[in-house]
């Protein structure tokens, strides 16, 4: 099974915006494991506890997550967060598949899962 890491902003200047940018990441994280593929949502996984370390703690595991994914798809506003534009900056440096939100996008990721079947 493929895994897409789900790059999506996080940092909002109250806890409701926070949550809002979460529910982003699992909407789309959805439609990735619809369209057959395992979806990464760091900011999901870590949400209710962000506060209880470091955000260089958060940012390192975070990158390490994304090495271990086969793809990373950019949520919108993805281009405004600082923690998104490191782990774009990242997977191409690891050439690997890069999935920008946008029509279709979710076909091409069922594509591409498809040809590894």
């Amino acid at each position: 099974m493929r895994l897409v890491y789900v790059a999506a902003p996080f940092s909002a200047h109250t806890d409701w915006e926070r949550s809002e940018l979460v529910q982003l990441a699992r909407r789309h994280g959805l439609e990735i494991a619809k369209a057959g593929a395992l979806p990464i949502m760091p900011t999901a996984n870590s949400s209710l506890f962000w506060e209880q370390c470091t955000e260089v703690f958060w940012r390192a595991g975070y990158i390490e997550l994304l090495r271990r994914c086969d793809a990373i798809y950019l949520c919108p506003r993805w281009e405004a967060s600082k923690g998104c534009c490191a782990e774009h900056e990242m997977a191409m440096h690891l050439r690997m598949p890069v999935f920008y939100h946008g029509a279709n996008v979710i076909g091409a990721i069922a594509a591409w899962v498809a040809e590894a079947a």
